[in-house]
């Protein structure tokens, strides 16, 4: 808009500003042709009579005739004196551009200058509190289904979670918006948003809540309430395979859920193999056997030979799942267990007594160190820093201990 209000100005004083002029003036009632002649013989009267006025101006200068002047007067030439013709220029130099113009001319010559002046001052000034592009609302419904559907059949099990332009979990972020275009324009497509947020919340573990989104969008019938029918069951075979009883009596009941959910996560791994269902069923299956693994580390104390079993567990999940992106993570979570063990040997039995054997205390280290320096040379680890770090903090522990047994 303001582009076009400049533009339009910036052509109104080029076509005006030769026409203004007084000695381009004519009557408003004669032709143009008319007014192109007298426009003509104006000019040329202008500047004869300029040429004329000029010479006198100069002759009068050079021979001290100056009118105003008094005899052996310093001539000051920055003094000025009044013009007694139009288009004269003074004795300082430069005329006023403007005053050879009439007053409505003027005033709109003002006027145009004033108004390119504060386009330029306005044009360059910053916009104060500005929010960058990544971080500005979703303009429409279609965006946000759009960066939904770019990251649908992502993997999983192998990559991270996909993220947008503002560095969000991308499934994260659609429920967010997906909830505030809701709030803004309610009753709008609810079968499109229902479905859609049946589908995030399924690639974030939380089925209960997608097949209730899931049923909402079958309700609303069409083309949307046939796909939502086919993932409804999909969804189903998830929950019933990640679900843990709802009662449980005992510890050893506890154990037999772990393992029951365990292998009902495999065995849905192993029957799915459409994208993104069956990288979703990997992580729930290396997630069951995860959680496990850590039941068994932190009941070590009460189960037999507990430690060994929860160490060996975690190792040999370690290498089943050597595709996954948390393959690191599970080498470092090993690397904290051992050092653990280690920290635990040293406090039980002090290095300064006789039952304290290095062999026992430095078995756990090795395994620590090992686990640690794995992923510290690991290039483009996210876990990298954090194993560096650990490693040191082993070796200390390593050097105080073999200081205070010496």
């Amino acid at each position: 808009m303001l582009n076009a209000i400049l533009s339009t100005l910036f052509r109104g004083f080029v076509f005006l500003a030769p026409a203004l002029r007084p000695g381009n003036s004519a009557p408003a009632s004669d032709g143009s042709a008319l007014q192109r002649a007298c426009g003509g013989f104006s000019r040329r009267r202008h500047a004869e009579a300029s040429g004329k006025h000029a010479k006198a101006r100069s002759k009068q200068w050079r021979f001290g005739l100056v009118p105003g002047l008094k005899a052996g007067a310093r001539k000051n030439p920055l003094k000025r004196v009044r013009r007694t013709a139009p288009g004269v220029r003074t004795l300082a130099g430069k005329a006023d551009s403007l005053t050879g113009y009439p007053a409505s001319g003027r005033v709109f010559l003002l006027a145009v200058a004033a108004a390119l002046a504060w386009a330029a001052c306005a044009g360059t000034r910053a916009p104060r509190n500005a929010t960058p592009p990544q971080f500005e609302p979703a303009e429409s419904l279609l965006s946000i289904v759009a960066e939904f559907q770019r990251h649908r059949d992502a993997d999983l099990y192998r990559f991270p979670y996909p993220r947008d332009v503002s560095d969000q979990n991308v499934f994260k972020a659609t429920l967010v918006r997906l909830a505030n275009y809701q709030t803004l324009n309610p009753g709008k497509f609810r079968d499109l948003v229902a479905f859609t947020r049946a589908q995030a919340y399924a690639r974030l573990g939380e089925y209960e809540t997608a097949l209730r989104f899931c049923q909402e969008a079958q309700a609303a019938g069409g083309e949307l309430g046939a796909r939502a029918a086919e993932i409804r069951k999909t969804l189903e075979a998830f929950r019933n395979a990640t679900r843990l009883p709802a009662t449980i009596d005992s510890f050893a009941g506890f154990r037999r859920a772990l393992e029951t959910r365990s292998a009902q996560c495999r065995q849905l791994a192993g029957q799915l193999t459409r994208e993104p269902w069956r990288s979703l069923a990997q992580c729930e299956w290396e997630r069951a056997e995860v959680e496990l693994a850590e039941f068994l580390w932190a009941n070590r104390q009460v189960i037999p030979d507990g430690p060994t079993r929860a160490i060996e567990m975690l190792d040999a999940l370690r290498k089943r799942h050597q595709q996954s992106k948390n393959f690191h993570r599970h080498t470092v979570r090993l690397g904290d267990w051992a050092a653990e063990m280690a920290a635990e040997y040293a406090a039980l039995f002090p290095p300064e007594r006789a039952l304290f054997a290095w062999e026992d205390f430095e078995r756990w280290t090795a395994l620590a160190k090992s686990g640690y320096l794995e992923v510290a040379q690991s290039y483009g680890a996210d876990e990298r820093a954090e194993a560096a770090a650990k490693l040191a903090g082993v070796e200390a522990m390593e050097h105080r201990v073999r200081s205070l047994g010496q």
